[in-house]
């Protein structure tokens, strides 16, 4: 992905979403999805990181490792989560955002439980 098009409205930006197209794959071809699927590399990882502004990233694919690739993605979980702050959502449901949809405000709200290191969240959006 070359986020570096898109390098100003990150700067502007608290929380950044990855809309891929991936999640097609989710109802046609389930282990194409969950076998398959893209993740971020560490290279990629770092630049996002760079952010200081961003608080999490949210994308439309099943994790941010690929199953292909699952150090590059350990990697990347690790450089993302040194802020144990930065919030990362993973399999979200991007169909119904148009790409020329505004977010005013994007809520993401986790449960937050002692001794785990993930859980589920709702997100929803003011547009």
């Amino acid at each position: 992905m070359d986020f570096y098009v898109y390098e100003n409205e990150i700067r502007q930006s608290d929380f950044l979403l990855i809309k891929t197209g991936f999640q097609k794959y989710r109802k046609m071809n389930k282990d194409v999805y969950q076998f398959e699927g893209p993740g971020f590399s560490r290279e990629s990882a770092s630049y996002i990181a760079s952010f200081k502004n961003l608080k999490g990233i949210g994308f439309d694919f099943a994790s941010l490792s690929s199953p292909l690739h699952r150090e590059e993605g350990r990697e990347a979980h690790r450089i993302l989560l040194k802020n144990e702050k930065f919030i990362i959502v993973e399999d979200m449901n991007l169909e119904i955002l148009g790409n020329d949809v505004k977010i005013k405000r994007l809520f993401v709200i986790p449960i937050f439980i002692k001794g785990i290191d993930s859980s589920t969240v709702t997100v929803f959006a003011e547009i």
